[in-house]
């Protein structure tokens, strides 16, 4: 199901999939969180893959791959809850807590011209943690 803009609203979170992605190989590690986040204040760097005051990082934890998909409204923060790596939202998912080193990679987004979020291009870093085999 296509998510349009207006569909979620502020500070709410729906796991989508990239078009071209929901077979279930190619979805274990296309999952991604689009969250609203409205008018709070996103770093510069997260801006400029945000749209509308949505943002789209993935679900996959960069520590050992389980869905980082827990979100706190009031602290703007994901949660893993296998290791209980934390992510801020805000600031690009980067980790505040928890083992994971390494943020949860951004999804550029964009609305297209009948509303629907679109991703602008793959993702700019590896998905998932550092142990995976890359291919």
């Amino acid at each position: 199901t296509l998510v349009k803009l207006g569909d979620l609203e502020i500070n709410s979170v729906a796991t989508v999939f990239p078009e071209g992605h929901t077979d279930v190989q190619s979805a274990a590690d296309s999952a991604v969180l689009l969250i609203n986040v409205g008018t709070a204040d996103i770093n510069d760097k997260t801006r400029k893959k945000a749209s509308n005051g949505h943002v789209a990082f993935s679900m996959i934890c960069t520590h050992a791959g389980c869905p980082a998909r827990l979100y706190s409204q009031q602290t703007h923060t994901l949660l893993c809850p296998c290791h209980q790596s934390q992510f801020k939202v805000l600031e690009g998912c980067k980790p505040v807590a928890g083992p994971a080193t390494r943020a949860l990679p951004q999804l550029a987004i964009t609305v297209d011209s009948a509303g629907y979020f679109r991703a602008v291009r793959d993702f700019d870093e590896p998905v998932g943690p550092g142990f995976w085999e890359r291919g």
